[in-house]
């Protein structure tokens, strides 16, 4: 969005028209006040040197070329004011992708439910006093940096990156690589292995040429965060991922941290963070992760959408209502060739009309549309309910919530998109436990009042606790606890889409 700027009024103060404050959401300056306070060579190159200090941070600075080609035409041009004008837009756009991200989720093509940022007063303020040359631009970005983890330590990683790729160090293997195991003697392949892991934040001292336990050890650490078969030696299938190119990296990097421009600075003490690129849930509680496991998530043709939400009860022994796009996609085709479909998957059929049970066989269900579909389908509680036996709902309005599921099993692929769009949890007793936090209800007795209830439950049992921030998010570079970056598929194509984005004229 570009900057917008506001004419000085006659009569005002010179140094209170600096800046103008139309409300907490954005900010127009005037470049006029700017001319009588900062000459046009020294505002010029305050430009420069934020965008410049802004890339050693994620920012890609190309997006802004034309518009320093046009300042610099402007400029060798005697077009004074317009060079000027043009200088204080771009202080303003740059502070503000810089706090809130170059791409916003409303610039891309999928569902989701993340608020826009705005830069705050307080930042405000210092784009003006940066402008007026009494801030440096480290001080500046500083105040306008976002403050979540997921941003410090992308940047973290990036700045490794960068440091490496400017020292002249060879950033590609000088030899074809070789598998690393205790027989392994090729040092150039040992030494290589331990500047890659070094760059993602693995413990390797990159001065070693041999194989040693601390090497295996962080290989193992790789091939474990990587979803990777975990036995300490580097073949062909943990290389692929290891030796990525470098610059292919830098970008994947840039553009996730982009993303976690949108999070905000305060994420909760307690919260709860999925990364649907990970097919992870980490719940942090007292600012500390209590608990991390697998998921679930939608697949290709139905991907969860990106979500600020909150979760604040739980039901066990849930019933399932059948939303009607799954009604319609997948359980039609099946009612039509067999109505005792219905039957064995202890569903109901209920009347829209007059709320009353029907009989799946008197149903012609080939009759059955997106624009005739006249019945609710609700799934009674039990070991086969799709839910499984416990739900968490949240409060967005697309249907998208977190629930265990009668299909465990799917747990063990190392890829798991393969719900319509709900989270399934690998562990929904142990963090309905911690997240109750009560004395009354545990893992055991969470599952004594549900999953261990024969021959199956006969109601739903809801269970109230203090409401906690849920994110499900998506990153395809994220540092884990230990400080190491995990690199994910983009299985959704989010990071392809926000390139696009990034790098179209």
């Amino acid at each position: 969005m570009k900057a917008k700027t506001l004419p000085s009024k006659s009569g005002r103060n010179m140094k209170t028209s600096i800046l103008v404050l139309a409300n907490v959401a954005n900010i127009f300056v005037s470049s006029l006040a700017y001319a009588q306070v900062t000459s046009d060579s020294q505002l010029r190159q305050s430009v420069y040197d934020l965008i410049a200090e802004s890339e050693k941070q994620g920012l890609v600075t190309r997006k802004y070329l034309p518009l320093q080609s046009i300042l610099t035409s402007l400029t060798n041009n005697g077009r004074t004011a317009q060079a000027q004008k043009l200088s204080a837009d771009l202080i303003l756009q740059v502070s503000s992708d810089f706090a809130t991200g170059q791409v916003k989720a409303d610039d891309l093509d999928r569902t989701h439910m993340i608020p826009t940022k705005k830069l705050r007063k307080n930042q405000l303020e210092a784009v003006n006093q940066y402008a007026l040359g009494q801030l440096s631009p480290k001080d500046l970005l500083q105040i306008l940096m976002p403050k979540n983890s997921y941003y410090a330590g992308l940047v973290k990683t990036l700045q490794r990156f960068q440091q490496a790729i400017s020292s002249g160090q060879a950033l590609t293997a000088s030899t074809s690589l070789k598998t690393i195991k205790p027989s392994a003697q090729d040092t150039a392949s040992i030494l290589y292995a331990r500047f890659r892991l070094a760059l993602l934040g693995y413990t390797s001292d990159q001065s070693t040429p041999t194989l040693t336990e601390e090497l295996t050890n962080a290989i193992y650490s790789f091939q474990v965060d990587h979803k990777l078969g975990a036995d300490g030696v580097l073949g062909p299938a943990s290389w692929a991922i290891l030796n990525q190119d470098i610059q292919a990296l830098v970008t994947k990097l840039r553009l996730n941290i982009d993303r976690t421009r949108w999070l905000p600075d305060d994420l909760g003490t307690n919260h709860v963070f999925v990364n649907l690129a990970e097919q992870k849930l980490k719940l942090v509680l007292n600012g500390q992760q209590s608990m991390a496991f697998k998921t679930i998530n939608g697949r290709l043709d139905r991907q969860t959408p990106l979500l600020f939400d909150s979760l604040s009860h739980l039901y066990l022994n849930p019933t399932w209502t059948v939303p009607q796009s799954i009604l319609l996609k997948d359980k039609i085709p099946s009612f039509v060739a067999n109505p005792q479909a219905v039957i064995d998957l202890k569903m109901d059929v209920i009347n829209d009309l007059t709320g009353n049970k029907e009989d799946p066989f008197s149903i012609d269900w080939s009759r059955i549309n997106e624009n005739y579909s006249p019945y609710t389908l609700v799934q009674r509680p039990g070991k086969h309910n799709a839910l499984g036996f416990i739900k968490f709902p949240l409060t967005n309005p697309y249907a998208i919530y977190l629930h265990d599921t009668n299909s465990r099993e799917l747990f063990s692929n190392t890829d798991r998109l393969f719900s319509s769009g709900c989270v399934r949890l690998e562990q929904p007793f142990e963090f309905a436990e911690k997240i109750i936090n009560s004395v009354e209800w545990n893992t055991d007795s969470l599952r004594a009042a549900s999953e261990y209830l024969s021959p199956e439950a006969t109601g739903s049992t809801k269970l109230r606790f203090k409401a906690i921030p849920v994110y499900l998010f998506y990153l395809t570079t994220a540092v884990n606890e230990d400080g190491r970056t995990v690199i994910s598929k983009d299985a959704y194509g989010l990071d392809t889409e926000m390139y696009t984005v990034l790098t179209e004229e």
